[in-house]
């Protein structure tokens, strides 16, 4: 029930909250446990910032296909911003507080995604970061994710068709975001077809 789209679902949730601080989080997630605490009081203690982005880790076994494409790196780089930097320019909303006035003054989510999932995350927070507010990297604040969209050939296959669909929509609406290159996930995956094809 609700909105099909997953940016729709999100903007759904922030119209009925009545806090000042959203914090989202992907359904299949667990916690650390001072992770709504960590958000909270980073708030607190820098009431000048509008987001904070905490660190994601893949909990869980991991197939070989599902380690490969863990260091590999393009679908988990970012996973871990919050660790290389002090300030990102967008963050995955698998983890991620702003307050509630930020939110609403870019609009929320757009929900004119090609697809019901991927990338919108990434959209919003270059529209965030554009318009002057700040997401402050907080890798304190863990968050952990299953490893399930990786660990086969097929769901690393779809979530690679997603995010290049996603990746040419975004080049398109921020066109200044990246120089345009052959996708990573591309590069990995015609590896492997070589790999299977030659073998």
């Amino acid at each position: 029930e609700g909105p099909h789209n997953v940016g729709a679902k999100r903007n759904h949730g922030a119209e009925i909250a009545t806090g000042s601080i959203f914090l989202f989080i992907d359904s299949d997630c667990s916690v650390h446990p001072d992770w709504l605490k960590i958000h909270r009081d980073a708030h607190d203690r820098h009431p000048e910032a509008a987001a904070f982005a905490g660190l994601i880790e893949l909990a869980g076994e991991r197939s070989f296909v599902g380690e490969a494409v863990e260091r590999q790196g393009s679908f988990t780089a970012a996973f871990r911003f919050a660790n290389w930097t002090p300030t990102v320019d967008w963050a995955s909303t698998a983890n991620l507080s702003i307050k509630k006035d930020a939110f609403h003054a870019i609009g929320g989510f757009d929900t004119s995604m090609p697809d019901i999932i991927y990338g919108e995350d990434v959209d919003f927070g270059i529209r965030l970061t554009k318009d002057n507010y700040s997401i402050i990297s907080l890798p304190q604040a863990i968050v952990y994710h299953p490893p399930n969209t990786i660990n086969s050939l097929k769901t690393s296959f779809v979530k690679s068709f997603r995010c290049g669909k996603a990746d040419t929509w975004l080049q398109r609406r921020h066109p200044g975001r990246r120089h345009p290159a052959l996708p990573e996930p591309v590069l990995l995956f015609l590896t492997w077809g070589i790999v299977v094809a030659f073998s």
